[in-house]
């Protein structure tokens, strides 16, 4: 579902589901039209049709994860992250939304080395980059920051994660880490007006 316009998907996906009840896809996609509706009940409803159609469907339980984290029911997004850990162990997603449940507990360590062994596997997954970058700032490990943006330097070739990335660092008073994304954003870039306004901001001290 990419329109956003979640209502009209719903319509649409019931009378699938309705046509042909063994419909995995449209299940699956039914349940996340509900949870970006934040109708977390029906969300859950759709989402265990699709996984009982299918226990090895890793976008159903990593979904089935997210509504139970969104409702703070840490315990069960556990679970189907686990599970969709365990069945799907090259699908990155339901990893490092684990380790943001981890984070939410304070198991700050386990949820390190979920992102670590998420970028072990893709150095550029941005998710858990970003993630990992927010969770060393949440600590204030200055060296282990620093130690990221240099990683994030040398292997990110998108202007806008990386615009992404220095104002998350502008936000949380590492301004000076940031002119370095920045400045490769511009590289990158050298068309990249938001990257000029935050460089300028930071070294006119301005909010």
């Amino acid at each position: 579902i990419s329109t956003g316009n979640y209502k009209k998907a719903i319509f649409h996906l019931s009378n699938a589901v309705t046509i042909d009840n063994n419909n995995l896809i449209a299940y699956s996609n039914l349940g996340t039209a509900h949870f970006h509706l934040e109708q977390f009940d029906q969300a859950i409803h759709y989402l265990k049709c699709a996984v009982s159609i299918n226990p090895q469907y890793t976008p159903a339980l990593n979904s089935l994860g997210l509504v139970y984290l969104e409702k703070g029911d840490y315990a069960n997004g556990e679970k189907y992250f686990l599970e969709a850990i365990d069945r799907g162990p090259k699908f990155l997603e339901p990893r490092n939304n684990l380790g943001i449940i981890y984070e939410k507990q304070n198991k700050y360590y386990h949820a390190e080395t979920l992102y670590l062994d998420n970028l072990s596997v893709n150095p550029n997954h941005y998710q858990s980059l970003y993630s990992l970058l927010g969770l060393y700032i949440r600590e204030n490990r200055k060296e282990k920051i620093v130690e990221l943006v240099r990683r994030i330097v040398t292997t990110n070739r998108d202007a806008e994660a990386l615009l992404r990335f220095a104002s998350t660092l502008a936000e949380n008073n590492y301004s000076e880490i940031a002119i370095t994304l920045l400045t490769q954003a511009i590289h990158l870039d050298s068309q990249c007006k938001t990257a000029f306004v935050l460089l300028g901001n930071i070294y006119g001290n301005y909010q």
